[in-house]
């Protein structure tokens, strides 16, 4: 019980009071007189030495080595705030080179770590991995928490936007969901409308507000950018049924997952009645009320939906569209011995 508690004390404590000491250092007197000699040495703390005593404190841990770039960026952050602007020089060129190389080297790992994981399940005689849990999978070992999930999402983005569009071979344990219900041609209309809007918008605000109109035209062409990708991505990731697991894996491209087994299913019919408003059952579609149902599905127990950026939602109920529905029903219900 002991060492439980000093390993936090120890790995959080030091740097923070090194951390808290520099900070006090800056609004001391001590700094008034000397600025730009300790703006330099405090800044060449912050950035260097709390990172390596972290780094000292976990090394023979098991906690992530890559956590020392967390430590990094957070040291960086602080020290915009605390060290008078006329004395960033030397922040200034860190942000300009180290920073875009952490960054680049972080990237670089994750898809190193990516790539091997899914070579050795290729490698092995278990189900072939999908690039994204691949992905999913190297980010929660290699980055801490949520942090892991949004670095996952934005690499997929650009992974399916640009990855080379090859269509998959549905297996007899895989069904589609986007083939009947016309889901990729409201996605692509919802590209098609952002972008003349985002057009509008912009030679609208860009009078009077340029920065502004830039920001908002970005931030548009990427929700597009993110569009697409769910649109490719669902060729990719079907709905399947593990059979040896007797496990249900549902996936909405990479956007909303799920997973349960068939022992936590209470019932499941064909049903495309408008959802009550309560939210008792949860549309299991990345797209809402653009999309519909024909399928729901009631657990006897409450489990999550995993969503983009780490969000996650709780349900018992789950509506969702499959193209052959009568197929998966019948299939779940033999499953579950009914």
């Amino acid at each position: 019980m002991t060492k439980k508690i000093q390993y936090p004390i120890l790995i959080f404590g030091l740097p923070l009071l090194l951390l808290a000491f520099l900070i006090l250092l800056v609004r001391s007197s001590i700094f008034q007189q000397n600025p730009a000699e300790l703006s330099f040495a405090i800044t060449l703390d912050l950035l260097v030495t709390i990172p390596i005593l972290y780094f000292l404190i976990i090394r023979k841990r098991e906690i992530p080595k890559i956590t020392v770039v967390s430590v990094f960026i957070v040291c960086t952050a602080i020290a915009s705030f605390v060290i008078p602007i006329e004395h960033q020089a030397f922040l200034s060129q860190v942000k300009t080179f180290a920073i875009p190389f952490v960054e680049l080297s972080v990237l670089t790992f994750v898809i190193l770590k990516t790539r091997a994981i899914i070579r050795s399940f290729r490698d092995s005689d278990t189900e072939q991995l999908e690039f994204f849990d691949a992905l999913s999978l190297a980010c929660s070992k290699i980055l801490p928490g949520r942090v892991g999930k949004l670095f996952a999402t934005e690499i997929s983005v650009i992974y399916y936007s640009f990855s080379k569009f090859v269509k998959k071979e549905i297996q007899p344990n895989e069904y589609t969901y986007f083939e009947k219900s016309g889901i990729k041609t409201v996605v692509y209309a919802l590209i098609f409308i952002i972008l003349i809007e985002t057009f509008a918008v912009h030679l609208l605000v860009h009078k009077w507000y340029p920065t502004v109109a830039l920001v908002l035209s970005l931030f548009s062409l990427y929700t597009c950018l993110q569009f697409f990708s769910l649109s490719k991505s669902m060729d990719r990731r079907l709905i399947s049924i593990d059979y040896e697991n007797q496990i249900l894996h549902l996936r909405y491209g990479f956007f909303n997952q799920t997973s349960f087994p068939f022992a936590d299913v209470k019932s499941i019919e064909l049903n495309r009645r408008t959802l009550p408003e309560d939210s008792s059952i949860v549309p299991f579609s990345a797209l809402g009320g653009f999309d519909s149902h024909n399928i729901i599905i009631h657990l006897k127990q409450e489990h999550t939906l995993h969503r983009i950026y780490g969000i996650e939602n709780k349900f018992q109920a789950l509506a969702l569209y499959v193209d052959k529905k009568e197929e998966f029903v019948d299939k779940v219900r033999e499953l579950m011995g009914e």
